[in-house]
C-alpha cells in the first residue's frame, strides 16, 4: 500500500512538473502551437499509477537522448516528454545517456531521482552513465552510446530477434516531439515497420 501511494505521488509530481515546464518554456519554443500548454495539460490529466500498463511490454520505439552540460534544457523538456508519453510506456520507452562530468552529474542525478521517479521506477526511463572518465564531448560517441543502450534495452524487453524491429529515435535534450508523433499505435513507427517489411530499410523519423 505504501509503495502504491508513493508511486501515485510520483506520477502526480511528474504531471505537475510537466505542466509547469510547459508554462515556463512556451515562450522559447520554435513555431509554438498557441494551444501548447492546454495540450500538455490535457495529455497529462489521465496519468495515474494504477493503469496496469507494463513498460516495454509492446515495445515499438526507444527514444534515445544524450546530455552533456545541458541539464537546464533537460529539466525543461524531459518532464513534458515523459508525462505526455506516460500512457504509452508499453510501446515507447526512453534512454538517457548521462555523459556529464561528475560536477554536472551531481546536479542532474538527484533531480532525476526526485522529479522523474515514476518513469524510472516503472521502466519508462532508463539512465546510463559512462564507465570511466572521458576527455570531452564527441557527438558521434554520445549518439552511438545512447543508441547502443537503446538496442540493449529493447533486447531486454522483447528479445534479440524482435528488437530488430524496434525503432531507435534520436532526440536532443531540448526536443519536444510533436503530439502527432505519439498516436496509439505510434503511426510513425508503424509506417517504418511497414516500409521495412517491403525491404525499404534505413528510413528515419523526423
Amino acid at each position: 500500500m505504501e509503495q502504491q501511494r508513493a508511486m501515485a505521488e510520483a506520477v502526480s509530481l511528474l504531471s505537475h512538473t510537466a505542466c509547469a515546464a510547459a508554462s515556463n518554456s512556451a515562450e522559447h519554443l520554435q513555431s509554438p502551437d498557441p494551444n501548447f500548454l492546454a495540450m500538455v495539460e490535457e495529455a497529462t490529466r489521465p496519468n495515474c499509477a494504477d493503469d496496469n500498463i507494463v513498460a516495454g511490454s509492446d515495445l515499438k520505439i526507444v527514444m534515445c537522448l544524450t546530455t552533456f552540460c545541458r541539464t537546464e534544457q533537460l529539466k525543461s523538456a524531459l518532464p513534458i516528454n515523459l508525462a505526455c508519453a506516460w500512457g504509452l510506456r508499453d510501446k515507447i520507452v526512453w534512454v538517457l545517456a548521462d555523459l556529464n562530468d561528475e560536477g554536472e552529474s551531481s546536479v542532474l542525478l538527484p533531480w532525476l531521482a526526485e522529479t522523474v521517479a515514476a518513469p524510472i521506477a516503472s521502466g519508462q526511463l532508463h539512465i546510463v552513465r559512462r564507465a570511466e572518465v572521458w576527455s570531452g564531448w564527441h557527438a558521434c560517441f554520445a549518439k552511438n552510446t545512447s543508441h547502443m543502450a537503446g538496442l540493449y534495452i529493447a533486447e531486454r524487453y522483447v528479445g534479440p530477434e524482435d528488437a530488430q524491429d524496434v525503432i531507435l529515435v534520436n532526440c536532443d535534450s531540448d526536443n519536444l516531439p510533436s503530439t502527432g508523433f505519439f498516436p496509439v499505435p505510434p503511426r510513425a513507427a508503424l509506417e517504418i515497420i511497414h516500409a521495412r517489411s517491403r525491404g525499404l530499410g534505413g528510413l528515419a523519423v523526423a
